[in-house]
């Protein structure tokens, strides 16, 4: 198939959406699909160094500087979605490209299906200290968006939960967010690494450690493993 995958964040910006992207991306081309990309633009980039990322013009998105909202170019989008004969298209945003995805689709009268990435509950403070947009809101968005999809992704089930209870009529499938195995095998690290990395952290042989690797903000709920730590000493002392 020829798909175009649609997102408002990608390389050179750095986020977890960024990273599941890419992954997602070098998976299909792996089973013989073909993947577009169409993002924003990045001052870090030449917008035409590959032909197979398609960037859009935008600008910062006001609430997150790092973030890009693309403002035109659309018309332009739709032209090279026509070029490439995709077969479908999978949106990754709710806001600029996210929308324009699901127009291009309907335009040239294809599928398109939509990962729910982020719990924007947690995000809305972000926005104007939470004075802009509610919790209570993001319901009402979201359901708006997903009125005319095809089929919605869900990393976890979690997120399924949560969209069941937004009302989410599009059928809805638990995908877990792939991971790159290959980084993590590290054949070269011997048993003798290991003691000596425990040595120097103060962890001894027989302790087991737990580790939360994540950026320390309130939406990644640190807060519940720390909650959780009394009912795990109570079953496993040495930790």
């Amino acid at each position: 198939m020829r798909i175009g995958l649609f997102t408002d964040t990608y390389f050179p910006q750095v986020s977890g959406v960024a990273t599941s992207i890419r992954t997602l991306k070098t998976q299909l081309e792996k089973m013989g699909h073909t993947v577009f990309i169409f993002t924003t633009t990045d001052k870090d980039v030449d917008r035409y160094e590959d032909w197979q990322i398609v960037r859009i013009p935008s600008v910062p998105f006001f609430a997150f500087k790092d973030r890009r909202v693309a403002y035109r170019g659309f018309s332009k989008a739709l032209e090279i979605a026509k070029q490439y004969k995709l077969d479908i298209i999978h949106t990754q945003t709710e806001f600029s490209l996210g929308l324009l995805g699901i127009a291009i689709a309907r335009e040239l009268k294809i599928p398109v299906v939509h990962t729910y990435h982020t719990q924007y509950e947690d995000y809305v403070r972000y926005i104007a200290k939470g004075m802009v947009i509610r919790p209570s809101m993001v319901k009402y968005i979201v359901r708006g968006f997903m009125s005319d999809l095809d089929g919605v992704i869900c990393p976890s089930e979690i997120v399924y939960d949560l969209l069941l209870k937004y009302k989410i009529a599009a059928e809805k499938r638990v995908i877990p967010t792939g991971i790159e195995l290959e980084k993590f095998q590290r054949p070269e690290i011997t048993e003798e690494d290991k003691a000596d990395l425990r040595a120097k952290l103060g962890i001894a042989s027989d302790e087991i450690m737990l580790l939360s690797l994540s950026r320390i903000s309130y939406e990644k709920n640190i807060q519940a493993i720390l909650a959780a730590l009394p009912s795990v000493l109570k079953e496993e002392e040495k930790v």
